[in-house]
């Protein structure tokens, strides 16, 4: 009885270890998906402003 308790336990601190793992994974990758984004979007800005630039030169 006392050795279920006990592995019934571990079974909960693993589980919660594992949800708590999960939650970090989601977290890094939301991190990493928003950093690309803004990587885009301010590449975009950039190129936007040059050949815009380039255009007033033109003109």
């Amino acid at each position: 009885m006392i050795s279920s308790a006990v592995e019934m336990s571990l079974i909960i601190v693993v589980m919660s270890f594992i949800i708590v793992v999960m939650k970090l994974m989601v977290a890094i990758l939301n991190f990493i998906k928003a950093a690309i984004i803004f990587r885009i979007a301010t590449m975009t800005f950039m190129i936007a402003v040059l050949t815009s630039s380039a255009n007033l030169t033109a003109l």
